[in-house]
């Protein structure tokens, strides 16, 4: 059933047409080659038909799977655009790639938080400079940050005050048990606003540098429905600036975390 429905949804958007021509005509003169000249037309023609659409089926999959693996291409090919959060390349996989500097632009950074500490502590003491900026639970007063009831309506992230606490408590102490090997190169701020976007900046100041944006500007939906693009510098360092200078504002107007 779920081949069926690839079929489908590579005809409803016209792709690989002429493959799928060749393969049904295919199809059709084998089975009217079977059931009209059973004992009149050699077998080979049957088997050779067989064989045809056989290849022609293999060759859409192959198709479709390069399609797959160059718009997923790992940030060296083209820039991406994905409608689905379950489409994001992992962010291990994506601070792996890091050479000089991660950047991170979150809500509560569960993700982060719950299994990536520990990756981003070895990124730092190999070098590599880790900035994170999540939502603050608090306000600019030390009161309960009033953005954080909104975004809960306005994104249904339930639970939200309670997370933004706990993550920062985590972060806190993460912070604190850092080596001076990597603390050095590690910065954790917060930001009361609220957040129109979520950024992963990977090496900004390098030429293979990009930067991974979900936008939140879907009123009432699902996370895991928030769609997302990537934009390598090199494809357009001009757009792939402005989304690098939106971050480095807010992060000027974040307060950093407590370290004891």
């Amino acid at each position: 059933m779920d081949e069926l429905r690839n079929i489908l949804q590579d005809i409803k958007t016209r792709k690989y047409l002429e493959s799928y021509a060749v393969l049904v005509i295919s199809i059709i003169i084998l089975i009217l080659d079977i059931l009209g000249n059973e004992l009149t037309q050699s077998i080979l023609n049957e088997a050779i038909l067989a064989i045809l659409s056989v290849l022609v089926y293999a060759s859409i999959l192959e198709r479709r799977e390069y399609v797959r693996a160059t718009t997923r291409s790992r940030i060296e090919g083209i820039s991406v655009f994905e409608t689905k959060r379950n489409k994001l390349i992992p962010l291990p996989e994506q601070f792996d790639r890091a050479k000089k500097e991660i950047t991170l632009l979150g809500v509560q950074l569960d993700m982060v938080v719950h299994q990536c500490l520990n990756l981003l502590q070895r990124k730092a003491e190999a070098g590599c400079k880790v900035r994170i900026l999540m939502m603050s639970p608090q306000d600019e007063n030390g009161d309960m940050n009033p953005n954080v009831k909104e975004f809960e309506n306005r994104w249904q992230y339930l639970g939200l005050q309670a997370k933004l606490e706990t993550n920062r408590d985590i972060l806190e102490e993460w912070l604190a048990s850092l080596p001076s090997s990597a603390k050095r190169r590690v910065e954790v701020r917060s930001y009361p606003n609220h957040p129109i976007s979520n950024y992963l900046i990977i090496d900004q100041g390098e030429s293979s540098g990009y930067v991974q944006v979900e936008p939140m500007a879907f009123y009432g939906i699902d996370p895991n429905d928030s769609p997302h693009y990537i934009l390598r510098k090199v494809d357009d360092e001009n757009f792939f600036r402005l989304h690098v200078d939106s971050f480095e504002r807010l992060w000027k107007k974040s307060h950093a975390l407590s370290v004891e």
